[in-house]
C-alpha cells in the first residue's frame, strides 16, 4: 500500500520523533540484563548501489553509534555518493545524513533483539540544481555473535522520503557480517536490498554492497 504525505518534517519534529521511538522501543521489548555486544563505535564504509538500467551510485560514508544508557544507543551517519550521469551535464552527487536511536535487549547470551528509528535527509545535485528530501526509517533486527571472531546482524526497515512535491516509500532488508581483527577493530561486509514505491512510475529495487571497518570504544 502506498502512502502519500504532503507535510514536510521540521527539525523540531525530528527531535520529537526520535524521543517517541526511543520511548516506545522500551515499552515494546522487555528490559533485561544487557548482553556482551558493544554498541559504541565509529565506522568508515565504501558502498556501491546498483539498479537495473541505471548507473551505479558509489561513495564513502562515516557512521557513529554510542551507548547512552544500558539498552539505549544513538546513531548518526553521513554519506557522499556519486553517480555517472552519462551526459555532458556532469555527474550526480548525493549527500545523505541520518540520525537516530535504538533499543536492544538480549534474547540469549550474545544475541540481541533491536528496535530502531532513523531520521534521514538527502540532497542531490545535478547540472547546477539541487533537490532535498526528508524522511524516516523504522525497523527491527537481530544481532548475534556467530563465532569467537565473527558477528552477524539481519534487519528489516520501512522507510519514507518526502520532498516538496511527492513522497516515496519502501522496505529494506539488510545483512551484515563482521570479522574481529582486534577487540577494538572489525572488518565488515554489508548487503541490503531495498524496494522503492514512488508516487508515479513503476516500483523498482536497488541493491547496495558496503565494505568497511568499525573502531569500537
Amino acid at each position: 500500500m502506498k502512502m502519500h504525505l504532503n507535510t514536510k518534517i521540521t527539525s523540531t519534529a525530528y527531535t520529537k520523533w526520535i524521543l517517541i521511538v526511543t520511548a516506545f522501543s522500551g515499552l515494546l521489548v522487555p528490559a533485561i540484563a544487557s548482553a556482551e555486544l558493544n554498541y559504541s563505535y565509529v565506522g568508515v564504509d565504501y558502498s556501491k548501489t546498483s539498479q537495473s538500467g541505471v548507473a551505479d551510485l558509489s561513495g564513502i560514508g562515516i557512521g557513529i553509534s554510542k551507548s547512552i544508557y544500558s539498552n539505549l544507543f544513538l546513531t548518526g551517519s553521513i554519506f557522499n555518493r556519486r553517480q555517472s550521469s552519462g551526459t555532458t551535464m556532469g555527474d550526480i552527487s548525493v549527500y545523505e545524513f541520518a540520525e537516530g536511536a535504538g533499543y536492544h535487549t538480549p534474547i540469549k547470551y550474545n544475541i540481541d533483539f533491536i528496535v530502531s528509528g532513523t531520521l534521514q535527509q538527502s540532497r542531490s545535485k545535478f547540472a547546477g540544481a539541487s533537490a532535498d528530501e526528508n524522511g524516516y526509517a523504522f525497523g527491527v533486527g537481530i544481532r548475534a555473535e556467530l563465532a569467537p571472531k565473527f558477528e552477524g546482524q539481519v534487519s528489516g526497515d520501512y522507510f519514507s522520503m518526502s520532498s516538496n512535491s511527492f513522497t516515496s516509500t519502501g522496505k529494506r532488508i539488510d545483512a551484515i557480517l563482521e570479522f574481529m581483527v582486534t577487540p577494538e577493530l572489525t572488518l565488515l561486509a554489508d548487503i541490503d536490498s531495498s524496494s522503492h514505491n514512488p508516487p508515479f512510475g513503476s516500483s523498482y529495487t536497488t541493491r547496495t554492497i558496503d565494505f568497511g571497518a568499525r573502531f569500537y570504544f
